[in-house]
Order: structure tokens, then sequence, then C-alpha cells
């Protein structure tokens, strides 16, 4: 079913569109399924697209468990999302958080292939401090900032002066898909145990090498430096790296075209 409007199922909230093999997409900490719009009309010509909210993001209720929720756990939802839509290993693709929940999904064997944008959790050992202070400071921000948020990023002087450390090309980024993001992240009553659970840990699972993963770094990251985001010793020894260019963060706003171009080649990478 591929009606393009927001269903629930298994506790999640997602939305459906196109046609083929189907790709997963998952968000970042603070996203939701309208964190991947700008890439979505690159894909449904050529996949089914499910585009899903975390617990607690979105449309999505968080999980019931006690603080902190880890990305396992949040893969786990995954899952069970999965199972009710009759997806045995669906090709997925995540941002940040996303990217390490993707990666958590491959190592439950319910991934075909994993493309993995500026992931979290290819840190050392627990996420360094200024991530730490960069993501409390977001989120502070959109909580402070919930009612003029629309209209300081109706402009593009705005949209630069409030995106410019996650985007290189913030005032070209639609007023429509920042104003939904700013409300996604003051709306996320998921934050706070999520984010308790992605900070402390770091993704450690261990990888089928029969699944193709592709993890894709952006050169101007200020979250995520590809310098400091490179611990990969739970990737298969195959694991293929590349780096955008002049993209922040959100390369999935910055370069929406080449974000599904990697997608797209890292499916055709994967066993059949």
């Amino acid at each position: 079913m591929s009606t393009g409007e927001v269903c629930v199922a298994a506790g999640l909230a997602y939305r459906r569109l196109g046609r083929g093999e189907p790709i997963v997409l998952v968000h970042g900490l603070g996203g939701s399924h309208r964190s991947w719009d700008a890439v979505v009309p690159s894909l449904q010509s050529h996949r089914d697209v499910i585009a899903l909210d975390l617990p607690g993001f979105g449309d999505s209720p968080p999980l019931p468990a006690a603080s902190p929720h880890t990305p396992a756990m949040l893969a786990a939802s995954v899952e069970r999302l999965l199972d009710a839509l009759g997806l045995d290993r669906p090709h997925v693709a995540g941002h940040s958080l996303g990217g390490w929940v993707a990666l958590e999904l491959a190592a439950s064997g319910r991934a075909n292939s994993v493309t993995a944008f500026c992931p979290a959790g290819l840190w050392a050992s627990t996420a360094p401090r200024d991530v730490r202070v960069r993501l409390r400071t977001s989120r502070v921000l959109a909580l402070t900032c919930r009612r003029l948020a629309p209209l300081l990023l109706a402009s593009r002087f705005g949209r630069r002066a409030l995106l410019s450390g996650s985007c290189v090309r913030a005032a070209d980024v639609p007023a429509t898909l920042a104003i939904a993001a700013a409300a996604d992240l003051a709306g996320a009553t998921g934050y706070p145990p999520v984010y308790s659970g992605t900070v402390d840990g770091r993704f450690a699972a261990s990888l089928a090498w029969n699944v193709p993963v592709h993890v894709v770094l952006a050169d101007s990251d200020q979250l995520l430096p590809p310098a400091d985001n490179r611990c990969s010793a739970a990737l298969p020894p195959d694991t293929t790296w590349s780096l955008l260019p002049q993209c922040g963060h959100n390369a999935l706003w910055d370069d929406p075209p080449a974000v599904a171009a990697a997608i797209l080649d890292n499916h055709s990478q994967a066993p059949t």
C-alpha cells in the first residue's frame, strides 16, 4: 500500500510512497519522517519508500520502558513495524541517530543493505562533550523559540541564522521543511530518554559481512566531524566510506539528490 498518508502500525507512525523494492528511512534525534521530505521524491519512482517516526518522535508515542531508550531499543520497535508490514529484510537508510538504528537493524538480520548518513555511535566510547552540548542546546533553543520559530524560519536570513550549524546552504532550505523540523524537535516527547540512551554508548554490535554498508559522511559536519566519526571496529571490513562535499550534518537538506543517489547505489550492491 503506497498512499502517502500517515499510517500507524505496531505503535509507529509512517508514510509510504512509491513502488519497487522496499526502503525504510530512519530519521535523526529530534526529527520525524518529514526529515526525509527533500529526498523522497528522488526515491519513490524507484523504490517502495517507508519513512517512519521513531518512538517519541513525530506522530509516534514514546516507548513505555523507563529511561534511557537506546538505539537498540528503537531498532526493536522498528522490527515490530517491519513484522506488521510483512517486510523481512528491506533496505534501510538512516541519518545521524537513524544511521545507528539502521546498523542495529542490520546486526539483527533485518536489513538487506544499510546506508548511514553522518551516523551517531561511531565515536570511540561515548559521545564527545561537544556533541552533548550541541544536542542539548538545539533542544533548549527549539523549546524556547517554539512560538517564534515559524516567523524566524520564514525568511532566508532567519534560516541562515538558525540552521547554519547543521546546513551549508541554510538559507536555501525550503521554509516549510525548516518550520516542520523545528516543530518536530520542540514536540519530541522521546527526546530526553533517547538522548540519554544515545550519548552514553556506541555502536558495538557485529554485522554480517554480506550486508552492504555504506557510511556517508559530510565534509562540513560540525556535530560529527568526519575526522572524529570513523570508529569502525564493529563494521564489516568491506564497508564503503564516502564524503559528501559542501554538506553539513543535515546532508538530507544540503544535497538531497546526492543522498538519494548514495542510497540507490548501495542497493545495487545487496545480495538478491
